[in-house]
């Protein structure tokens, strides 16, 4: 028995979410605002588990905003709004406690500073269409191999 084409798209949206973090992730937090390859990773690390349960309700999450919104292809400044809005609402609060899980274990001298985490989480939402791009992507690719019908 084959799984429902519900739950390839779940599936699809989870693995999504935990491929196209880390580039966009690693690349915000070492590439503009100076956190250390471990903190990073760290940071990623904390988040694979939590962006593969999450991911399939955020798709579904995104989905139901570009409908409520309606946008469209082509529609960039609705598209930025759109995005930003999502990921502000549906995952910097996940980031923020993936961040903080980590100066459980990280230790203190190799731990993000708030001022690095604020400055993250700021820039993560502004460029949200980016993150949401690689996003699209990876869903696009995974939909492709699970077989997803749309």
């Amino acid at each position: 028995v084959g799984m429902t084409n519900r739950r390839k798209k779940f599936v699809a949206n989870a693995l999504a979410l935990v491929v196209s973090s880390v580039p966009y992730g690693m690349g915000i937090e070492m590439g503009l605002w100076r956190m250390t390859f471990i903190q990073s990773i760290s940071s990623r690390f904390n988040g694979m588990w939590a962006d593969f349960l999450y991911g399939g309700p955020y798709g579904v999450y995104w989905e139901w905003l570009v409908k409520k919104f309606r946008y469209q292809d082509g529609q960039w400044f609705k598209y930025w709004l759109v995005s930003s809005f999502a990921f502000a609402t549906g995952q910097l609060w996940l980031y923020l406690l993936l961040l903080a899980l980590t100066w459980l274990w990280v230790p203190v001298d190799q731990q993000a500073t708030w001022d690095q985490v604020w400055k993250a989480c700021v820039t993560l939402v502004v460029t949200a269409p980016v993150g949401d791009f690689l996003f699209r992507w990876c869903q696009k690719f995974f939909y492709w191999l699970l077989g997803v019908e749309n």
